[in-house]
C-alpha cells in the first residue's frame, strides 16, 4: 500500500511493507538542499516512518551528511549544444 505524505513543503511517498519507506515523489529527479529539517520533519510527524530514502545531486561526489547511505548507478550525459543536435537530428542523412 501506498500513501503520500507532505512534510517541509516536500511530497513523500510512503510504502507500507516490512518497514514503512519513505521516499521523495519523483525520487530521481528532485534533490534536497537540506535534509536535516527533513529528517526532523518526518521524525516528529505520526507517520511511522522506518526509513527514509533520497538521492544527492550527481556533481556532489563525496557523502554530503553522516547518515548511512548506499551507492548506486546513475547514468546521465550532458548535452549542451541542443539546438545542434536537433537539427542533425531533423536533416535526412545521405
Amino acid at each position: 500500500m501506498t500513501s503520500t505524505l507532505s512534510v517541509c513543503g516536500v511530497k513523500f511517498s510512503i510504502e507500507d511493507r516490512l518497514l514503512r519507506v519513505a521516499s521523495l515523489d519523483g525520487d530521481k529527479y528532485i534533490f534536497l538542499d537540506d535534509a536535516q529539517p527533513v529528517v526532523e520533519g518526518l521524525r516528529s510527524s505520526r507517520s511511522g516512518v522506518d526509513l527514509f530514502t533520497f538521492i544527492q545531486r550527481v556533481s556532489e561526489t563525496t557523502p554530503k551528511y553522516s547518515y548511512p547511505m548506499e551507492w548506486d548507478n546513475f547514468a546521465a550525459l550532458r548535452i549542451t549544444f541542443h539546438s545542434i543536435c536537433c537539427s542533425r537530428a531533423r536533416s535526412p542523412s545521405t
